[in-house]
């Protein structure tokens, strides 16, 4: 076999592993982008953190939201209890302020479930 014949042999294989390559990196490509396509890119360790102090802030707001109501009923029942209202108006002035109170906890509560 005559030199330029080798060459010509070796050209037609590098070639071929060329093509083999480049088809190769094609699949791998299209691999990629189906994989970016399925998944959102994942969070950053320091977005999730912040994320989470919001939401915890949050939290404590409502924590301290609910205290407040609860401290205030509790203050307004006593009230109540010590007035010269018969029993049955205490009764009901009790079960309005129950319920006001409820009310606002569940919009506490909604206001959290929102965030």
């Amino acid at each position: 076999m005559a030199i330029n014949d080798k060459v010509r042999e070796l050209i037609k294989q590098l070639q071929a592993k060329l093509t083999s390559y480049q088809e190769e990196i094609a699949l791998i490509q299209s691999q990629v982008e189906a994989l970016k396509l399925q998944s959102p890119p994942p969070k950053k360790i320091t977005e999730v953190e912040q994320e989470l102090t919001s939401l915890q802030s949050k939290l404590l707001v409502c924590q301290q939201e609910k205290e407040a109501l609860q401290q205030a009923l509790d203050e307004k029942v006593k009230e109540l209890e010590n007035s010269n209202l018969t029993k049955e108006e205490k009764a009901e002035a009790i079960i309005k302020l129950t319920e006001s109170n409820r009310n606002e906890l569940n919009s506490i509560s909604e206001r959290l479930e929102k965030v």
